[in-house]
């Protein structure tokens, strides 16, 4: 059995669940990140040897957490999904989609590493920072295909459309990003 030494770490009883035995053990994350606290957790029961059968499940806050990230993480492809469908009905072609999508994990790329420059911890707060991220890059990549195509439907050639079409979006893109940025940080 594990020592704990804080004063609200303790074992808390040995209950029958199906048959097996459950060892419930029960630990405050008070003004710790629920991170910190599970590194602590599996650091303490790694030095334990476990008999064949049992293994470790976790409760409370961090079964929470793991359980909100797990639906953030469905709604957010399922969300992307929609997306794709409503781009390729949009621009009347399933390629418009994969072409604006594909902007997406490189922007999560550049947000990771801006947190690890920043020394900021990746949680439920920076996912959803990842999102308007998202929303942010989607916007401008429908925006930058759109004056691409109007001017392709003005005669110009696919160079100087796309030449034009990123120079016109440049300052606008910035601008909104600037302020995104802002307001988030």
């Amino acid at each position: 059995m594990p020592c704990f030494t804080r004063d609200r770490d303790a074992l808390a009883r040995i209950d029958h669940i199906d048959g097996g035995r459950v060892v419930r053990v029960q630990t405050s994350v008070h003004r710790r990140p629920v991170s910190e606290v599970v590194a602590d957790i599996r650091a303490k029961l790694s030095s334990i040897p476990f008999p064949p059968g049992y293994d470790v499940r976790y409760g409370g806050d961090i079964a929470d957490r793991a359980f909100t990230v797990r639906r953030l993480f469905w709604a957010f492809g399922l969300g992307l999904a929609l997306l794709a469908a409503l781009l390729a009905v949009r621009f009347r072609t399933p390629l418009a989609p994969i072409a604006i999508l594909a902007a997406v994990p490189l922007a999560w790329a550049g947000g990771y590493v801006a947190l690890l420059v920043t020394g900021t911890r990746l949680d439920l707060l920076t996912l959803v920072a990842g999102a308007f991220l998202t929303v942010l890059v989607v916007r401008h990549g429908v925006q930058l295909l759109t004056v691409y195509r109007d001017r392709r439907a003005h005669g110009t050639n696919d160079r100087v459309s796309l030449i034009e079409a990123g120079r016109g979006r440049l300052r606008p893109t910035f601008v909104s990003t600037v302020t995104t940025v802002g307001t988030l940080a």
